[in-house]
Protein backbone atom coordinates (compact mmCIF):
# COMPACT_ATOMS: atom_id res chain seq x y z
CA UNK A 1 0.00 0.00 0.00
CA UNK A 2 1.39 3.35 -0.98
CA UNK A 3 1.45 6.00 1.58
CA UNK A 4 -1.15 9.02 0.72
CA UNK A 5 0.11 12.54 0.43
CA UNK A 6 -0.92 15.26 3.16
CA UNK A 7 -0.43 18.48 2.32
CA UNK A 8 -1.18 21.46 4.91
CA UNK A 9 -1.79 25.21 5.01
CA UNK A 10 -2.87 28.14 6.69
CA UNK A 11 -4.47 31.37 4.54
CA UNK A 12 -5.48 34.23 5.67
CA UNK A 13 -9.68 33.69 5.26
CA UNK A 14 -12.19 32.05 7.23
CA UNK A 15 -13.60 28.11 6.10
CA UNK A 16 -16.22 29.60 4.13
CA UNK A 17 -14.29 31.45 2.28
CA UNK A 18 -11.30 29.39 1.43
CA UNK A 19 -14.07 27.10 0.69
CA UNK A 20 -15.64 29.19 -2.15
CA UNK A 21 -12.15 30.33 -3.73
CA UNK A 22 -10.98 26.73 -3.57
CA UNK A 23 -14.42 25.26 -5.49
CA UNK A 24 -16.49 28.25 -7.05
CA UNK A 25 -13.51 30.21 -7.99
CA UNK A 26 -11.05 27.04 -9.14
CA UNK A 27 -10.55 28.76 -12.45
CA UNK A 28 -8.84 32.10 -11.36
CA UNK A 29 -6.06 30.50 -9.13
CA UNK A 30 -5.49 26.88 -10.53
CA UNK A 31 -2.44 26.53 -12.64
CA UNK A 32 -3.57 25.94 -16.24
CA UNK A 33 -0.48 26.50 -17.64
CA UNK A 34 1.02 23.74 -16.17
CA UNK A 35 -1.42 21.46 -14.64
CA UNK A 36 -4.15 20.51 -16.99
CA UNK A 37 -4.70 18.66 -20.38
CA UNK A 38 -4.20 21.53 -22.50
CA UNK A 39 -0.97 22.54 -21.40
CA UNK A 40 0.08 19.02 -22.22
CA UNK A 41 -0.44 20.54 -25.92
CA UNK A 42 1.36 23.27 -24.53
CA UNK A 43 -1.67 25.68 -24.50
CA UNK A 44 -3.97 27.43 -22.17
CA UNK A 45 -7.74 25.39 -21.21
CA UNK A 46 -10.81 27.67 -21.79
CA UNK A 47 -12.27 27.23 -18.44
CA UNK A 48 -11.58 24.94 -15.13
CA UNK A 49 -14.85 24.25 -13.63
CA UNK A 50 -15.93 22.59 -10.62
CA UNK A 51 -19.92 21.59 -10.12
CA UNK A 52 -20.95 22.24 -6.44
CA UNK A 53 -22.55 19.46 -4.42
CA UNK A 54 -21.93 15.22 -4.38
CA UNK A 55 -22.12 14.23 -8.12
CA UNK A 56 -20.97 17.34 -9.40
CA UNK A 57 -17.89 17.18 -12.00
CA UNK A 58 -14.34 19.03 -12.10
CA UNK A 59 -13.87 19.67 -15.51
CA UNK A 60 -11.71 21.80 -18.25
CA UNK A 61 -12.87 23.00 -20.77
CA UNK A 62 -9.73 22.66 -23.42
CA UNK A 63 -8.34 25.10 -25.62
CA UNK A 64 -10.14 23.51 -28.29
CA UNK A 65 -13.19 23.60 -26.80
CA UNK A 66 -13.57 19.83 -26.10
CA UNK A 67 -14.22 19.00 -22.22
CA UNK A 68 -12.80 16.67 -19.58
CA UNK A 69 -13.36 15.52 -16.46
CA UNK A 70 -10.88 15.35 -13.97
CA UNK A 71 -13.08 13.88 -11.35
CA UNK A 72 -16.55 13.65 -9.15
CA UNK A 73 -17.15 15.10 -6.12
CA UNK A 74 -17.82 12.51 -3.22
CA UNK A 75 -18.68 14.74 -0.60
CA UNK A 76 -19.46 18.59 -0.23
CA UNK A 77 -19.87 20.14 2.84
CA UNK A 78 -19.11 23.91 2.43
CA UNK A 79 -16.65 25.89 4.62
CA UNK A 80 -15.95 22.10 6.07
CA UNK A 81 -15.13 19.28 3.55
CA UNK A 82 -14.46 18.57 0.02
CA UNK A 83 -13.70 15.15 -1.75
CA UNK A 84 -13.68 14.01 -4.97
CA UNK A 85 -12.20 11.37 -7.25
CA UNK A 86 -9.32 11.76 -9.32
CA UNK A 87 -8.31 10.62 -12.91
CA UNK A 88 -6.46 13.71 -14.53
CA UNK A 89 -4.78 11.87 -17.78
CA UNK A 90 -5.57 8.50 -16.55
CA UNK A 91 -8.69 6.17 -17.32
CA UNK A 92 -11.36 6.20 -14.32
CA UNK A 93 -10.24 2.41 -13.47
CA UNK A 94 -7.37 4.27 -12.24
CA UNK A 95 -8.73 6.89 -10.20
CA UNK A 96 -7.38 8.34 -6.91
CA UNK A 97 -9.29 10.26 -4.12
CA UNK A 98 -8.94 13.33 -2.82
CA UNK A 99 -9.99 15.03 0.43
CA UNK A 100 -9.67 18.63 1.67
CA UNK A 101 -10.53 20.21 5.00
CA UNK A 102 -11.28 23.45 6.19
CA UNK A 103 -10.75 24.55 9.57
CA UNK A 104 -11.18 27.69 11.72
CA UNK A 105 -7.10 28.25 12.81
CA UNK A 106 -6.61 31.42 14.57
CA UNK A 107 -7.36 34.34 12.08
CA UNK A 108 -7.48 32.06 9.68
CA UNK A 109 -7.90 28.13 7.95
CA UNK A 110 -5.85 25.67 7.96
CA UNK A 111 -6.34 23.50 4.58
CA UNK A 112 -5.48 19.66 5.02
CA UNK A 113 -5.18 18.19 1.52
CA UNK A 114 -4.74 14.00 1.31
CA UNK A 115 -4.37 12.16 -1.66
CA UNK A 116 -4.63 8.54 -1.54
CA UNK A 117 -5.63 5.08 -3.26
CA UNK A 118 -2.44 5.23 -5.50
CA UNK A 119 -2.85 1.46 -6.01
CA UNK A 120 -5.13 1.74 -8.21
CA UNK A 121 -2.92 3.22 -10.51
CA UNK A 122 -0.82 -0.23 -10.40
CA UNK A 123 2.66 -0.31 -11.72
CA UNK A 124 2.70 3.76 -12.40
CA UNK A 125 1.40 4.61 -8.62
CA UNK A 126 4.65 5.00 -7.44
CA UNK A 127 5.80 7.33 -9.84
CA UNK A 128 2.79 9.76 -10.17
CA UNK A 129 2.55 9.82 -6.50
CA UNK A 130 5.97 11.29 -6.95
CA UNK A 131 4.83 13.83 -9.40
CA UNK A 132 1.86 14.68 -7.62
CA UNK A 133 4.08 15.39 -4.02
CA UNK A 134 5.73 18.61 -5.68
CA UNK A 135 2.53 19.24 -7.82
CA UNK A 136 0.41 19.48 -5.11
CA UNK A 137 3.16 22.27 -3.61
CA UNK A 138 2.32 24.25 -6.63
CA UNK A 139 -1.21 23.79 -7.01
CA UNK A 140 -1.43 24.77 -2.87
CA UNK A 141 1.29 26.84 -1.51
CA UNK A 142 1.64 28.94 -4.94
CA UNK A 143 -1.91 29.45 -6.21
CA UNK A 144 -4.28 28.57 -3.70
CA UNK A 145 -2.17 30.25 -0.86
CA UNK A 146 -1.97 33.41 -3.23
CA UNK A 147 -5.71 33.58 -4.18
CA UNK A 148 -6.99 33.20 -0.57
CA UNK A 149 -6.38 36.67 0.50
Amino acid sequence: MIDPIVKELTVPVAPERAFDIFTRQIAQWWPGASHSLSASDGKLPRNITMTPGVGGCIEEELYDGSRASWGVITEWQPGRKLAFSWHLRRPEAQQTHVSVEFSASGSGTLLRLVHSDWDNMGAEAAAAREQYQSGWDVVLIECFAGAAV
